[in-house]
């Protein structure tokens, strides 16, 4: 397979990092490809184009997008400069990544020196999965190896996520929680269904209540403090702590109540803090956050009934970013309200645009 561009380690380490505030860069379906596009003062300004629905990542300076290139014969890894949203390297990847059901979504880890991703076992083409299991991949930017690892036909789900730099394999509405040993090239497991005892016994009980309707089990990393379990019943709980040590029952809980909810990573007032968006029987999305340390909840805001909120992107401060598809416009949202970041042209807003990164130093 053709090569398109190369990069070294040197290079890698000599990106500029320079990055203007608040740019968003989105994901869109154009006929027949997905384009990824950046604001820019006027209009969007398209920066690469994909086949397939793509998987990305993201490090400081550098944005990874796995996706389908039938020029190429299979799937690659495209690394692009932030800065200059110029393409520094593709690489194949030898196989085709797992991608979400409900379309484009980040499920990549990204190092300066590194990309993590998992793929389907034993295939390198499109096609169905028929349980053929899946491998865990690191990928070496500066060469374009790959170390492969299969994993255990019993992950139904898995998804990689980072912790005090190191990967970590979890089993998405599931109850494991697994390290990535470089050094052995193997997974080692943290925390199964015999650490979460007690965390298991409160969501049976609530699924016994008529009135309750079961939500789904998400895991969230957060910087600084562990690993974070959202349970089926609604409730938040500390698994691992961020020295990748297992948290002991009784598991402290945090109540986020039903509906739909999200979690994910965020920072508030220079703390660490798990971010929710939790949508109700009427549609209406309230953002907020608990505390990583004591786990006090804290609503900041309700989301516009048009925004998009499974898209929305979290960013720095206790900040949230979202799509408003009323006013044509990227918002910022904070307790203090929603302010517009950019306005998007007509026609620039289609049916499907995808927030996914935005660039808020």
């Amino acid at each position: 397979m053709r090569i398109v561009a190369a990069v070294s380690a040197t290079l890698l380490t000599a990106w500029s990092g320079v990055l203007l505030a608040q740019e968003a860069w989105v994901l869109q379906y154009r006929s027949d490809r997905y384009v990824l596009a950046r604001t820019s003062v006027a209009t969007l300004k398209d920066v690469a184009s994909f086949v397939g629905p793509a998987t990305w990542g993201e490090s400081a300076a550098a944005l990874a997008v796995l996706s389908y290139k039938p020029a190429l014969g299979g799937y690659v890894l495209d690394l692009i400069d932030k800065s200059s949203q110029q393409t520094l390297v593709t690489w194949p990847i030898g196989g085709v990544p797992t991608v979400q059901h409900g379309g484009p979504a980040s499920m990549v880890m990204l190092t300066d020196a590194d990309a993590y991703f998992i793929t389907l076992h034993g295939y390198s083409s499109p096609g169905p999965n028929d349980l053929a299991g899946f491998d865990f991949n690191r990928l070496r930017l500066a060469d374009g190896t790959i170390q492969r690892v299969p994993l255990s036909k019993n992950f139904a789900s898995p998804r990689v996520v980072s912790l005090s730099a190191t990967p970590l394999i979890y089993e998405w509405n599931g109850y494991g929680v697994w390290e990535f040993d470089a050094a052995r090239g193997a997974i080692r497991k943290l925390v199964g269904q015999a650490e979460l005892s007690d965390i298991l016994a409160s969501e049976n009980a609530a699924r016994r209540e008529p009135s309750r309707s079961e939500g789904v089990a998400e895991f969230v990393a957060v910087p600084g403090a562990g690993m974070f379990r959202l349970s089926k019943a609604g409730e938040l709980h500390q698994i691992l702590r961020a020295d990748l040590t297992p948290v002991s029952a009784p598991h402290r809980a945090a109540a986020l109540g039903g509906g739909k909810i999200q979690v994910f990573s965020i920072e508030v007032e220079g703390r660490p803090a798990i971010g929710f968006l939790r949508e109700d029987d009427t549609g209406l999305t309230t953002f907020g956050y608990v505390d990583a340390r004591s786990l006090t909840v804290t609503t900041q805001a309700t989301m516009p009934h048009a925004s998009v909120a499974d898209l929305a992107v979290p960013a720095a401060n206790g900040n949230l970013y979202y799509l408003d598809r009323t006013t044509h416009s990227i918002e910022r949202l904070s307790k203090q309200g929603a302010t517009t970041v950019h306005t998007l042209q007509p026609g620039e807003l289609l049916p499907d645009t995808r927030l996914v990164i935005v660039e808020d130093p």
